[in-house]
């Protein structure tokens, strides 16, 4: 996996994707740069009081949690972002009135868009730690061709230039670039994301299950021994569904976790 590869490749796809409307150019970018894996870490949840968010009733049926990205960990995913000095225009009535109603669609926005995340790296200590409970979690593999067959795949951006409002607003599909632009903050991640947009006169809600592949393999976290449970289900996922097995290791002589295979 090379993971210092350029990904200037990425803001020209979405360009002419979303900005351009030249189809037949951005997924020509695309078949010369796509991944062959995405990786989905999990908590490794069982069940809740609700019976919400069960990562294990995910993996049999073959579904996903979209979330609303108002719940991310990110206050500037996929909001709109206005090109207005609060500061300078405070005292200014009706400048003040027209932020505060683009700042409740902007947060409307936010709240109607539902985002499944992926990854491009399995070994990223942090994504372990911050989306598999502290490497007590699993991840899930999928094949980049068979999740393009049900739904489109985006990749993240990674920008130190914030996006505004007006900057890319000539059509529907431009807005998506909110959602798939971040701050090379986060450019670790290495993200990818199926999403879509509700109407906005829906009431709104924390996400849903959506239909999915079945894994090409599973990664066990470093630490799964501490979920005993968790780990014989996903043993067992494994062998009933003829799917490959690792666990993630410690490297010896460098901070690096390697996949050995079950």
């Amino acid at each position: 996996m090379q993971m210092n590869k350029d990904d200037s490749w990425k803001k020209k796809y979405l360009k002419k994707l979303m900005i351009d409307g030249e189809d037949k150019e951005a997924l020509d970018i695309l078949l010369q740069n796509k991944p062959s894996k995405l990786f989905r870490f999990r908590e490794g949840i069982l069940k809740n009081e609700k019976n919400e968010f069960c990562d294990i009733c995910s993996l049999n049926s073959n579904t996903v949690w979209a979330s609303s990205a108002c719940k991310f960990n990110d206050p500037f995913d996929s909001s709109l972002v206005l090109s207005y000095n609060y500061h300078a225009d405070k005292k200014d009535k009706a400048a003040m009135n027209a932020f505060e109603k683009f700042k409740k669609l902007s947060d409307n926005v936010q709240k109607h868009t539902y985002v499944t995340c992926y990854s491009e790296n399995i070994k990223s200590l942090s994504l372990w730690s911050y989306y598999a409970n502290n490497h007590e979690g699993f991840c899930i593999e999928y094949d980049f061709n068979k999740l393009m067959d049900i739904a489109p795949v985006f990749p993240v951006y990674y920008d130190n230039d914030l996006i505004t409002m007006g900057e890319h607003s000539d059509n529907e599909r431009s807005l998506w670039l909110y959602a798939l632009t971040k701050s090379k903050d986060w450019s670790h991640e290495r993200e990818w994301r199926r999403m879509w947009s509700e109407d906005l006169t829906k009431p709104g809600k924390k996400g849903e299950f959506i239909e999915s592949i079945e894994p090409s393999a599973i990664y066990l976290g470093n630490r799964i021994e501490k979920n005993r449970e968790l780990e014989n289900q996903l043993i067992h996922y494994a062998k009933s569904n003829n799917i490959e097995l690792y666990k993630m290791y410690m490297d010896i002589g460098s901070y690096t976790l390697i996949p050995l295979k079950l």
